[in-house]
């Protein structure tokens, strides 16, 4: 379904997260570009990324990430 005006978007994810989050997908019968795109264009709608500063908080503190500044 793509169109002449789409483009490609890509992220480098761990490999668990990405198996995981295909499950998820699978689970609800979605494609993990389906899932993305949505994201994408509920996060435009809004105007705003959401709570991103605790997922990020709790994703540093997961996996022992200390901020760079």
């Amino acid at each position: 379904m793509p169109t002449e005006d789409m483009t490609a978007i890509s992220a480098k994810v761990r490999t668990d997260e990405k198996a995981l989050f295909e499950q998820l997908c699978e689970i609800d019968g979605l494609t993990a570009s389906k899932v993305i795109r949505w994201f994408i264009i509920a996060c435009n709608e809004r105007g705003a990324i959401g709570e991103l500063e605790i997922h990020d908080a709790r994703y540093m503190a997961r996996y022992g990430i200390s901020q760079m500044r």
